[in-house]
């Protein structure tokens, strides 16, 4: 690795995988009161201070999902992702 590069990637990504199982479990998410499968006409879709994913199942629907606010630590930072896209082949 350059120098330039080591100085602007200092660390590896992290993978959610890597994360102790207390500070990320599935199960707590897919359980959580907050979990929802939002219908397409739902007005939370709108709602800003939502935390709102898409999900692609093995029946190749695409479903959007409200999720619960991930809590995070104080070594940690939350992200808002204004913009996605996935790509064209994946529907294939």
């Amino acid at each position: 690795m350059n120098k330039l590069h080591s100085d602007l990637h200092p660390s590896p990504s992290i993978m959610a995988s890597d994360l102790p199982a207390d500070r990320y479990n599935p199960d707590k998410v897919l359980n959580h009161p907050d979990y929802k499968v939002l219908a397409r006409d739902d007005p939370i879709l709108n709602d800003k201070d939502v935390n709102l994913a898409c999900s692609y199942n093995a029946d190749k629907e695409m479903r959007m999902l409200r999720k619960p606010m991930p809590e995070i630590e104080p070594d940690e930072v939350l992200l808002h992702v204004r913009a996605t896209g996935i790509c064209g082949h994946v529907r294939r």
